[in-house]
């Protein structure tokens, strides 16, 4: 009885013992032929498919090394927005330069368009004239004692001081001094220069120049006519009017 007690365990344990074997490999079936199973890849960052960490600590060294290249490809792409941001704004400034010039140069040139065609009416005026025929109210302009009968329109404070000159030289010339005659006609020169540029500037009315240059036509003549006299060329005539 004890013996067959035994030998039953026995046969028992022994047919046990495969199924527990057996129970710790995966049952596959003799119909179905098995797949081999792909190893995991290497964690290589972002991207799929993920690995998953065999360990607490490889998964938390993953996770820091997530963390430190976010932080990284953000600081990345933070300084690259700021460089194309200076970028641009080197560009806007730079738009906003030539825009500038521009505008300064549209000035200047309508300046000097504006200037151009002033000095073209100016000038067409001044020729209108000195065109104009002159008239003198006065009977005698030069007195044979070398006083000066002047224009009213030359009595102006701008002509003063050729006025002195020329009085002075014509007294100097009736007294009988020849060489004042080249004073005069310089004085006289002079006088007409410094009513032209007055008149082109709009600083002083054309009446005033055509009277200098009338004024320098009669008085010229007459000094060349008392030096010649006074040379024995021809006698004296005093200038008058027509």
């Amino acid at each position: 009885m004890t013996t067959k007690f035994f030998s039953t365990a026995l046969l028992a344990l022994l047919g046990f013992a495969p199924a527990i074997s057996f129970a710790q490999q995966p049952y596959v079936s003799q119909s179905v032929t098995p797949v081999p199973v792909p190893a995991a890849p290497a964690y290589g960052g972002y991207g799929y498919p993920y690995a998953y960490s065999s360990t607490y600590e490889e998964g938390v060294l993953n996770g820091s090394a997530n963390v430190l290249r976010g932080m990284g490809a953000y600081e990345k792409s933070h300084a690259e927005a700021l460089t194309q941001w200076e970028q641009a704004r080197a560009l806007d400034l730079q738009n906003g330069r030539n825009e500038f010039n521009a505008r300064v140069e549209m000035i200047n040139f309508r300046k000097q368009r504006a200037a151009n065609e002033t000095k073209e009416i100016a000038d067409h005026n001044l020729l209108l004239q000195s065109q104009r025929p002159v008239v003198h109210t006065t009977p005698r302009l030069i007195e044979p004692n070398g006083q000066i009968v002047w224009p009213a329109e030359l009595l102006a404070v701008e002509f003063q001081p050729y006025r002195e000159v020329i009085e002075l030289e014509f007294q100097q010339l009736a007294a009988g001094h020849t060489d004042s005659t080249l004073a005069i006609k310089t004085t006289l020169d002079r006088m007409v220069e410094f009513a032209t540029t007055r008149v082109r500037a709009g600083l002083m009315d054309g009446s005033q120049l055509t009277a200098a240059i009338g004024f320098r036509d009669k008085a010229g003549s007459t000094a060349r006519k008392w030096s010649n006299a006074l040379t024995g060329a021809q006698p004296v005539v005093v200038a008058t009017t027509r």
